[in-house]
């Protein structure tokens, strides 16, 4: 391995464990849980891609989140704790809008990623019953290597 391969490896082990740190388990708290909701957990799935461009190497995170529908979900740092100062990403789903699959509004505070919202649908693909859970898909994307 060279020096340079070195280098990527050990930024993108410290990118992982700042994920890790900032994205603790447990990962997922519902906002304003329902009664049948409290307590769940989410599953998150997590896949990651790079990308080259001159000497500079990008990380591509993956997410995957589902669970049991609720008004919000809260992404929060480690400790568990929502804190304006915190590495942290707050996705919320709007309540149920049979005209429109659920407003998204992520509200950001210094996560020092660069998240965005890439897709959002029911467990089954429809917009027809939020009981059954939604799936919340985005990416992460930052510069690991220059």
């Amino acid at each position: 391995m060279n020096a340079d391969q070195s280098h990527y490896w050990r930024l993108r082990r410290q990118l992982e464990a700042d994920i890790t740190a900032a994205w603790g388990t447990p990962l997922i708290y519902f906002g304003q849980p329902s009664a049948s909701a409290k307590g769940q957990r989410a599953t998150v799935r997590v896949a990651r891609s790079r990308a080259r461009s001159g000497r500079q190497v990008y990380e591509t995170w993956s997410f995957s989140i589902w669970g049991s529908w609720a008004t919000g979900w809260e992404v929060r740092d480690g400790d568990g704790y929502l804190d304006d100062q915190a590495n942290l990403l707050i996705l919320r789903l709007a309540p149920y809008d049979e005209d429109a699959i659920p407003e998204v509004s992520p509200d950001y505070a210094g996560i020092g990623f660069n998240p965005k919202v890439t897709e959002v649908r029911y467990i089954d693909g429809t917009t027809d019953d939020p009981a059954r859970g939604v799936l919340v898909e985005f990416t992460i994307t930052t510069k690991v290597y220059q």
